[in-house]
This record gives C-alpha cells, structure tokens and sequence, in this order.
C-alpha cells in the first residue's frame, strides 16, 4: 500500500507500517507543516494513495459515494482514525490484517479505494 500520512499521526504509525513492507510519505516532510487538506487529497489522489489522518475533515473529503454528485478523489483511500493520537498506534496495530486484507481484495474490483475508520472501540470499512 502507498500510504499518505496527515501531520496529525504519529510518526509511531508510519514507523509501524513501514516495517510491515508499506510505502509511507509523511505529508510534513513531504508538503510541510499546515498544507490544507484539499491539497493533500489532491496529492494522495495523484498518487493513488490511501491518506491516514485523524482529521475529521477528510471525512467529507473523501466518501465512497458523495452525496448529490460524482467523486473527486477516484484513485484516493481514507484510513480514518478516530481516536486518541496516543491510542493510534495501538488500535492500527489492532486492525492492521483485516486493512490489507481488504485492500488486496479491493485490487481485483473497478473501486480500489481502501475507505477505512477505526475508532477507540470500533472498525469500520465503508463499501
């Protein structure tokens, strides 16, 4: 997976999929501190990536089916965690097999977009 990894996140998470053989680009390093989250789905969507935050912001920004009109981010995936940041490692960790699993499964479908949400006590895929 090719993840995007918002400002928010701890840099424990990437640390963690890193290791897990995942490509992670930290959006501090790689477009700076305070990029709007419009640019940031524009970037992760050029990139086919999965953007992981834990803004609620990109929630809107990125649906499986958006109301009332035609997706804007079609290459762009979500892995929303909706928690504590000092539980976002751990509940990552939790849930991390059944993310690729789903990710995988998703390569052979005409929407690969990976659209995720892990809170303090609950996962979520949105199909």
């Amino acid at each position: 997976m090719r993840l995007l990894l918002d400002e928010n996140v701890p840099n424990s998470v990437g640390e963690f999929l890193e290791a897990r053989g995942h490509h992670v680009d930290l959006v501090r390093d790689s477009l700076g501190q305070m990029t709007p989250d419009e640019v940031i789905a524009w970037v992760g969507n050029n990139l086919s990536a999965i953007v992981v935050t834990i803004d609620k912001d990109f929630r809107q920004l990125i649906q499986r089916v958006p109301t009332g009109g035609r997706r804007k981010f079609q290459n762009l995936g979500r892995v929303s965690l909706r928690c504590r940041e000092s539980r976002a490692l751990a509940r990552f960790q939790e849930f991390i097999e059944e993310v690729e699993r789903e990710y995988d499964r998703l390569q052979d479908t005409n929407d690969r977009r990976l659209i995720v949400e892990i809170t303090e006590s609950s996962y979520r895929i949105v199909r």
